[in-house]
């Protein structure tokens, strides 16, 4: 066999076409302020979107090891986009903690440092 069966390929064209948008809202959330409430919920339907589609590389490359004889690149580079999507989601996991922490107890760095 000299392809692979999993839809990698199609991944990665999502992921590619998503980090264009990534792209152009960043440019957008840089040249507007205040920023409105439609770009906000735009943001986040977006990170949203961009979980969901991690999730989908992290799924398709654990179920696809043949992938990595038939086409070792393809697989090695969504290999590499599962980490980085895990990475992602475990800096974004601790970030949503502390801006809670800091929610809740505003004053709990300030009080803590003195």
């Amino acid at each position: 066999m000299r392809y692979c069966e999993k839809p990698l390929l199609n991944n990665l064209i999502a992921l590619i076409v998503f980090s264009f948008m990534a792209t152009g809202l960043a440019v957008t959330l840089t040249l507007t302020d205040p920023v409105p409430k439609s770009i906000r919920a735009a943001y986040h339907t977006f990170g949203v979107l961009s979980f969901t589609q991690g999730l989908c590389t992290i799924i398709l490359t654990h179920s696809a090891p043949q992938c990595a004889n038939t086409t070792p690149e393809l697989y090695l580079f969504s290999l590499v986009l599962s980490w980085a999507c895990v990475l992602s989601t475990v800096f974004f996991v601790i970030r949503g903690c502390l801006w809670m922490i800091h929610r809740m107890c505003p004053n709990w760095f300030r009080d803590a440092s003195l």
